[in-house]
């Protein structure tokens, strides 16, 4: 069935592939939108998976906190292909979504590397975006696709029990009751598809595991980061309710390549700095230069760690000896094992 589509205009110099339909190993076809540049070529190509509707991703951040695949407007015009795609069993994607499950994973494979032969990229595929774009990172990362060479997660929590649904061991009833129900109807939009099936009862899954286990392990990033063989710039915004904790404890264990970025807190709203800041935007684009281009930013030749505060305008290492920031990182990520009892107490 057709459904006529409200989108954002096109960013300048960047050409749309609407809807293109990609058949995953079990014969599932999930929806990709492909944003190129204007000039025909080949390019290295950044992809970003969620459950949200992908058709109002171009639109003002201030829109919706589901606008988080990152920055299209950036990146293209220099020499990228972004490839968003709508997670199976949501919007016009095929399937039964069921929360970063081992079919999603497997999915995220499968489309790096269908991106990697089409006759617009290079072979060369990195991944991208916020949140649960940046979650889906890791999962991916960990089935090895061949042609991905590097992930930049950004509030990208590593463990689903502990920071998604159970925190404190409480149901996160605050959180759920509005992102859970939310998702489901852009699960359900824009109406009836082919193939497309309900989503999984995730409130009755949830309920059914109380305790840490299998279930959450399978969709937890930091039960696989032993299995990251790529390179990793890992983006925290300090003090997310959700995010901030797991993402600066699975950092440690990332044994590949890696960088950590240690931004200033913003609250609810991270995600439009995240899309509009335009020297966090550069700093990615260094690092996918260097990884997915092979030109010499000089990025890797910098501290491992940067950490930036809300008032000094610029990143601490240009006053603090790397050793110093790491040693102030890797205190972040002990003391936020206990963040989430810290924030109780506030």
């Amino acid at each position: 069935m057709d459904y006529p589509t409200v989108r954002g205009p096109l960013p300048a110099g960047v050409k749309l592939d609407e809807n293109v339909y990609v058949t995953m190993r079990d014969g599932v076809k999930i929806a990709l939108d492909i944003y190129r540049p204007e000039a025909d070529g080949r390019y290295p190509a950044i992809l970003g998976m969620a459950p949200y509707i992908k058709e109002i991703q171009q639109q003002p951040p201030s829109l919706s906190h589901n606008i988080e695949a990152g920055a299209t407007y950036f990146f293209v015009p220099k020499g990228y292909v972004h490839v968003i795609a709508q997670v199976r069993g949501t919007g016009f994607s095929q399937g039964q979504w069921s929360l970063y499950d081992i079919k999603e994973q497997q999915d995220g494979y499968d489309l790096v590397e269908w991106i990697a032969q089409q006759p617009w990229c290079d072979g060369n595929v990195g991944m991208i975006g916020d949140s649960y774009f940046a979650m889906i990172q890791y999962l991916v990362a960990a089935q090895q696709p061949p042609h991905l060479k590097c992930i930049v997660p950004c509030d990208g929590a590593t463990d689903i029990y502990r920071d998604f649904c159970y925190q404190g061991g409480l149901f996160n009833s605050r959180f759920m009751d509005m992102w859970l129900v939310d998702t489901i109807f852009q699960c359900l939009w824009p109406g009836p598809v082919e193939g497309r099936l309900p989503p999984a009862n995730l409130f009755l899954n949830f309920g059914e595991n109380p305790d840490d286990g299998p279930y959450y392990w399978e969709r937890s990033g930091w039960t696989k980061l032993d299995k990251i063989k790529v390179p990793v710039l890992s983006i925290v915004p300090q003090r997310g309710i959700l995010h901030c904790r797991g993402q600066l404890d699975g950092y440690a264990q990332i044994k590949a390549p890696k960088k950590l970025i240690v931004a200033p807190q913003t609250g609810f709203w991270s995600h439009l700095r995240y899309l509009t800041n335009k020297a966090l935007n550069q700093q990615m684009l260094r690092w996918f230069d260097y990884w997915l281009k092979g030109i010499n930013t000089g990025i890797m030749d910098e501290p491992e760690v940067a950490i930036l505060d809300s008032v000094t305008p610029n990143l601490l290492e240009s006053s603090l000896n790397g050793m110093v920031l790491y040693a102030l990182a890797i205190s972040l990520i002990f003391f936020s094992r206990y963040l989430l009892v810290i924030n109780s107490l506030l």
